[in-house]
């Protein structure tokens, strides 16, 4: 990565294109510290080493590599694959190592560094192998498990669809029957509410007629009543008679019976009418559930004459 960072930052400050070194460069040594190779120029077998064997040669870290690369030491810049590789030149290594010449210390430093370097390169890379081996099956089971879902989720989504319908026809079918039901329990109550109208109509018709029937026995009442007054004053008159005439006893004797006879004669009469007409008041009576069971006054009236006769 920081061989990557380092080419951006050089591509953009430093160098000159593989056309304009080829043309105006005649001296190798003229050449600029950052060569950009395209691998078709003539100088291009001169750029022999890598970042390794650069490393190697002057007995530095990577990181100190790059950070004299194209300030210090003349570094090219060609594309090995993907990636910009970065290529050295022998005689510039030589020219950096006559100038600067590390230490036997820092040489030894630079060897253990470099070898520690090198493991750590190594095991990263075996990590990084692992990693994306890992990855990759993985990503093939986490593609499974995705599908399989998929898939399940599909057939819970159908299933929930299926559920649905039927719960929609199980609530219009019980809707239905309850509607039904709820009808007909209405249909039956107003047929009973017509019925007890019309009943009731017929107790109102009987109560009629029994009003009409006692309005007639209250006017024979009314007749008897008179009679019966006028039937006094004859007696009081009678017996007037029988006090001022003693003679005539006999005779008035037998008139009173005569005339008892005749009273008893008329109240038979009256109480056979009276007997005709509650007779003919007996259906309407019985139909009617209001009429009260108390005996009426007419027949208070018919039992007390019948009991003075």
């Amino acid at each position: 990565m920081e061989e990557m960072n380092q080419s951006t930052n050089d591509s953009a400050v430093v160098g000159a294109t593989a056309i304009d070194q080829e043309n105006n460069y005649s001296d190798m040594n003229e050449l600029p510290m950052v060569v950009w190779l395209r691998g078709d120029e003539p100088y291009v077998e001169d750029f022999c080493l890598d970042a390794d064997a650069a490393m190697e040669e002057l007995g530095i870290k990577r990181s100190r590599l790059t950070q004299i690369s194209g300030k210090e030491l003349r570094v090219g810049r060609i594309r090995i694959g993907r990636y910009t590789r970065p290529v050295y030149r022998t005689e510039d290594i030589e020219t950096y190592k006559g100038w600067t010449r590390a230490t036997a210390t820092h040489q030894r430093s630079s060897s253990a560094i470099k070898e520690a370097a090198s493991k750590l390169e190594e095991h990263s890379e075996q990590i990084s192998d692992k990693l994306g081996s890992i990855v990759e099956s993985h990503t093939d089971e986490i593609n499974r498990s995705i599908a399989k879902l998929n898939q399940q989720t599909e057939q819970n989504y159908i299933e929930y669809l299926k559920q649905t319908k039927n719960l929609a026809e199980d609530l219009k079918l019980r809707f239905f029957e309850h509607t039904q039901k709820n009808y007909e329990e209405l249909r039956h109550r107003i047929d009973a509410l017509t019925l007890a109208v019309d009943g009731l109509k017929v107790n109102i018709q009987a109560l009629e007629s029994l009003s009409t029937g006692i309005d007639k026995v209250q006017g024979s009442m009314g007749d008897l009543t008179q009679g019966q007054t006028s039937l006094v004053e004859q007696v009081k008159a009678f017996n007037k008679t029988v006090e001022k005439n003693d003679a005539s006893q006999l005779n008035l004797n037998r008139d009173i019976g005569r005339a008892l006879s005749l009273v008893i004669q008329f109240l038979r009469e009256q109480a056979s009418k009276q007997d005709q007409i509650i007779t003919g008041l007996t259906p309407a009576i019985k139909n009617s559930s209001a009429v009260s069971t108390k005996p009426t006054r007419q027949r208070r009236v018919r039992r007390h004459w019948n009991a003075r006769v």
